[in-house]
């Protein structure tokens, strides 16, 4: 699952827990994740080429080796991650 433009400044602690919460604290979430990373942005020169927009962290979970996709607990965007994600506003 990836979840692009979290609010800049959020941790990965709040991200996990926002996730967490949407799915109404069912404990297989926590289980199914094998690994948990975030991409942060970051301006390029304007002189790069490269676009100068600024896109907010990128949150990155990724399935157990261990775990059947067919059975696991597919998390959702529900309030909490709205709020960081900046879209509560």
């Amino acid at each position: 699952m990836v979840v692009c433009g979290v609010e800049i400044g959020s941790s990965l602690y709040d991200m996990i827990s926002a996730l967490w919460q949407d799915s109404h604290y069912f404990t297989d979430l926590l289980t199914h994740i094998g690994d948990v990373f975030v991409n942060r942005s970051a301006m390029y020169p304007a002189n790069s080429g490269l676009s100068k927009h600024i896109v907010g962290p990128t949150l990155k979970l990724v399935l157990a080796p261990d775990v059947n996709p067919q059975h696991i607990c597919r998390p959702s965007i529900g309030p909490a991650m709205t709020t960081l994600l900046g879209l509560d506003s």
